[in-house]
């Protein structure tokens, strides 16, 4: 019998796993179009669908086919690193989903559809009973999940570990307690402040132009509309279909033209990951993110770092006395700055600051995993956030959309998904301290609307690797240091002390 040699063997796991990776292209695709267009009656057949997406791609990735071509290649160092790491990771999805059975695989995607639904009319109706029985349902089939993977000290950590390799839930915790225990003066402080910043949304902004502003400023810091598209949604998001159709969403409001550009910039910043693969390695894991807590340290440094920075404003005011004169008025470069910096306890997680969003996540983090390990039944998670909401914020949400019901992460299953948001602004702080000492002049160059500087230092540092180093690994490379939460709390201080000093 004819044997393949060794480059043969990988270039047709190569072509098994590029097959597989446009599969799950697919099933993205479908879903964007569930949040963006498709009509509402077509919740039911479109459940189905990726149902099916779903035990399709579970089927192919758990072939016998695919596991004796793992087995035929060995570790094999010689083909290189970047075959080192597509044998890797594809041996580490084969093995993690052989151990799930299909109809499980299934039952979950099927559900994550129908929950998500259940989910958007839920929060219309302010109804969280309505969803219970959904959610008790998702932790179930992920409670299942969990146990099938494996774990070694509480299921958690399996689920964590599909969005943040080797994480766990005690390391997570390690980094979130001194955080919260540094960010509550902070906050107290703040609260205690007598500096009042602007409020810009007693001003209106047609929505049109804001439309206009957020292409533009995308454009600006090298977002390629040639490979995505900006779209609406209930809830702003990213999907990279492919490094050459990256689709961002973002949302509208009239008298507030900060929500949807830095939502815009939000996802952009995942879309620049999404574009910065090598497109030599589209469809394997070289051409795809290490893990949620890199790809949200780009949406944070993007959003954050530079489009609420000081220099940034000073591109930023120009193009607003263009599009909208009248409202800039009443403000200036320096009352936009604190304007767009404003601290202030608030419910709605995707609308808070840089400060208080990271006490948000603690708060999700916390409850999820409670539920999962039993603690906590899903009928008392209102209960539980409002306490917790109320000791972290001193707020009190008075209507289940300002509280358990704002985000659509747990219908669609997304246990282990809400710290990689922290995880990301502690990483995105590591990268900016890291880049600024490379690059001293930043500020200058960001202020003439120039961003090649930090683009082209995250594509060198960040995207060309793909998923050749785990998370950890990768941010202590760029960076020089180990991770803790010490360069964000720094970059907070430095920041928002002087905005709130008279």
């Amino acid at each position: 019998m004819f044997e393949m040699n060794t480059t043969e063997t990988y270039n047709q796991l190569l072509k098994s796993i590029r097959e597989i990776a446009h599969f799950g292209a697919t099933r993205s695709l479908l879903s964007w179009d569930q949040e963006t267009y498709m009509p509402s009656r077509g919740a039911t057949s479109r459940a189905e669908q990726l149902a099916a997406m779903s035990g399709l791609i579970h089927e192919r990735i758990t072939s016998d086919s695919i596991r004796k071509l793992l087995d035929d290649l060995g570790a094999d160092s010689e083909l290189g690193p970047e075959a080192v790491t597509n044998i890797r990771e594809t041996r580490k999805q084969h093995d993690r989903a052989t151990r799930v059975p299909r109809d499980l695989v299934t039952e979950m995607a099927r559900t994550s559809s129908l929950a998500s639904e259940a989910w958007k009319k839920a929060r219309a109706e302010e109804d969280f009973e309505s969803f219970a029985p959904w959610l008790e349902k998702t932790f179930e089939l992920k409670r299942r999940y969990a146990d099938c993977i494996g774990y070694q000290t509480e299921a958690y950590d399996a689920l964590l570990d599909e969005f943040e390799p080797d994480a766990s839930g005690e390391w997570i915790s390690s980094l979130f307690d001194p955080l919260r225990e540094a960010l509550g003066p902070l906050v107290a402080s703040i609260v205690e402040s007598d500096v009042t910043p602007l409020d810009l949304t007693q001003f209106t902004y047609d929505i049109e132009t804001q439309k206009e502003l957020s292409r533009a400023i995308l454009k600006a810091i090298g977002f390629e509309f040639e490979a995505g598209r900006l779209d609406i949604a209930a809830h702003p998001f990213c999907s990279g279909i492919n490094v050459d159709d990256v689709r961002l969403t973002s949302r509208y409001e009239e008298n507030d033209f900060t929500g949807a550009l830095y939502s815009a910039m939000h996802e952009g910043g995942h879309g620049l990951y999404e574009q910065g693969f090598n497109r030599d390695h589209a469809y394997t894991p070289m051409a795809s993110s290490i893990s949620l807590g890199v790809h949200e340290s780009q949406s944070r440094f993007w959003e954050n770092m530079i489009g609420r920075s000081q220099p940034f404003c000073h591109l930023l005011y120009p193009e607003l006395q263009k599009r909208f004169p009248e409202a800039c008025q009443h403000f200036d470069i320096e009352s936009l700055y604190k304007a767009i910096n404003k601290v202030a306890p608030s419910f709605i997680r995707v609308e808070s600051d840089e400060i208080t969003y990271n006490l948000h996540v603690i708060l999700r983090f916390e409850i999820e995993r409670e539920v999962l390990a039993g603690h906590l039944p899903v009928l008392k998670i209102p209960d539980a956030w409002n306490e917790k909401m109320e000791s972290a914020l001193g707020i009190l949400p008075s209507k289940p959309s300002l509280g358990a019901l704002q985000d659509v992460h747990w219908s669609f299953g997304l246990i282990g998904y809400f710290p990689t948001y922290t995880l990301g602004n502690i990483y995105s702080a590591h990268l900016n301290q890291a880049l600024r000492n490379d690059h001293p002049q930043l500020d200058d160059e960001i202020r003439k609307g120039s961003f090649a500087t930090p683009l082209k230092w995250m594509r060198e540092n960040v995207y060309r690797h793909g998923m050749r180093y785990k998370p950890v690994e990768l941010i202590e490379r760029a960076c020089g240091q180990p991770i803790s939460p010490s360069p964000l709390v720094e970059y907070l201080k430095n920041k928002f002390e002087p905005i709130y000093q008279k």
